[in-house]
């Protein structure tokens, strides 16, 4: 685990307007502490203000919406081309990555790190939640 990334170790609360509704947004600090932590920190940073949802998938039913490329605040910025851009931190200067972290369905209490697990896992999936996940491979 990183221990110089934003970590939360219980459930936070993030608020979010989104076409002038609020969105409440219960981030799982006990499941995933690094996600959880790196959604907040970017809130707290105002990351996400003026981003847009560049990526909708409703085709033949609604499955996904996705926002988060800091690119997608320029509108002159065709929506095919977004979905890789990153948060610099202004401290480094430099692109944070965290890990790809996964607690599954009976495992007890230990989170998988950086691992792809065969077979697949079951994970938990519950309507309306927000999935945070990113692969550049």
């Amino acid at each position: 685990m990183e221990e110089d990334l934003p970590q939360i170790s219980s459930p936070a609360t993030v608020l979010m307007v989104i076409d002038n509704q609020i969105v409440t947004i219960e981030v799982d600090g006990i499941n995933a502490p690094i996600t959880g932590g790196n959604f907040v920190d970017l809130v707290e940073r105002n990351f996400y203000d003026g981003v847009r949802f560049h990526r909708i998938e409703n085709q033949p039913q609604f499955s996904l919406v996705q926002a988060g490329d800091p690119f997608s605040r320029n509108p002159d910025i065709p929506l095919e081309l977004l979905g890789s851009g990153n948060f610099v931190d202004p401290i480094t200067n430099e692109f944070r990555f965290i890990p790809l972290e996964i607690r599954p369905l009976g495992l007890g209490q230990e989170i998988i790190y950086n691992q792809i697990v065969s077979p697949p896992l079951q994970l938990p999936n519950v309507t309306g939640a927000i999935g945070m996940a990113r692969t550049t491979e």
